[in-house]
């Protein structure tokens, strides 16, 4: 985002953020223990990663139901 490629980190395809926000399952395995406890090891720390990142008044996308 920084350098000006994506608008947004849920855009960059070769980022996890996608993953992590519970929108696509991992290609890889991830760990998510450190990401997991900064939103309180709570059960929706996917919802609250995502409302982190979205962009106020933006749409928000969908989660994918998987098994990680």
């Amino acid at each position: 985002m920084e350098a000006g490629f994506v608008v947004h980190p849920l855009d960059w395809p070769w980022s996890s953020a996608r993953v992590h926000a519970g929108l696509q399952p991992p290609s890889i395995p991830l760990n998510e223990d450190r990401l997991h406890a900064a939103f309180d090891n709570s059960a929706n720390w996917r919802n609250r990663y995502r409302d982190f990142i979205e962009p106020a008044g933006a749409p928000a996308e969908q989660p994918l139901a998987f098994a990680i």
